[in-house]
């Protein structure tokens, strides 16, 4: 049993570091969202889910080996110790992009074009000249937190409407009010990171646990949890999801809550 225990951490723990299982969540958000405008294509999904692998784990291998002296313990340690298999993780998630970009309408790329400039200059320093530099957007104060929860929202949400329905579904009420819910559920669920990553974290970004201090980054995502099911309310009226849809994420939004508190 002990060993069984040990097996199932151990690989639970890679699943993680990976980033397999963010990958997998960003998928099944587009699924989700396909599925609300009745768009029977498993195919977006899984190039989301490719593109979201892709990006994180290549930000991962930019930022080790900017910072390579913070890699020291826990998940740091792990992602310096398994460089390679990031790399080869990266490498079959771009190549596995590139096999279904043929899926993707026109449209699609002029939207994919916001989230993969600030994908890759999340991490990468920007350079516009020999003497002039910009600090990777990561590194800018306030952006951190907003930046990753408008990409998502525009990958798992806004793409796959785009996709069905042309730009027309940007014009939409249920199109912007799912848009809202996702970056407000995702901005919640990334603070407590930004609080384990308290030591790490330059001043200069000004996170949220920075400005507000643990106990207060806590209240603001839970604040932010209540704006998230304040929306699911609201997209149950404009009937987008049915009531059992709805009771669906709110359970989820309590678990996460539960998660951010604990």
């Amino acid at each position: 049993m002990k060993k069984t225990i040990l097996f199932l951490k151990k690989h639970l723990r890679n699943t993680f570091y990976s980033n397999v299982w963010i990958a997998f969540a960003a998928g099944c958000a587009a699924y989700q969202t396909s599925q609300l405008f009745d768009l029977d294509n498993f195919y977006l999904p899984l190039f989301v889910a490719s593109s979201t692998l892709f990006v994180y784990n290549f930000q991962r291998l930019v930022k080790i080996n900017q910072k390579p002296l913070l890699y020291a313990a826990g998940r740091n340690n792990w992602i310096y110790r398994n460089k390679k298999l990031l790399a080869l993780l990266t490498i079959a998630s771009a190549a596995a992009c590139v096999v279904m970009h043929r899926i993707l309408e026109p449209q699609d790329y002029f939207l994919l074009a916001i989230p993969g400039f600030l994908s890759v200059f999340y991490a990468v320093p920007f350079k516009i000249s020999p003497k002039k530099t910009f600090e990777a957007m990561r590194s800018l104060p306030y952006l951190k937190l907003f930046l990753i929860s408008f990409t998502w929202s525009v990958s798992t949400v806004f793409l796959p409407a785009v996709h069905a329905y042309g730009f027309d579904a940007l014009l939409w009420r249920e199109t912007f009010l799912l848009a809202i819910e996702q970056f407000l559920f995702i901005a919640a669920i990334t603070i407590p990171f930004d609080i384990r990553d308290l030591k790490f974290d330059s001043p200069f970004q000004k996170t949220i646990p920075q400005l507000f201090g643990v106990s207060g980054a806590i209240a603001f995502a839970m604040a932010l949890l209540t704006g998230s099911f304040v929306c699911l309310v609201f997209l149950n009226q404009f009937s987008l999801i049915d009531a059992r849809e709805a009771w669906a994420l709110c359970i989820g939004n309590v678990v996460a809550g539960i998660g951010i508190v604990s």
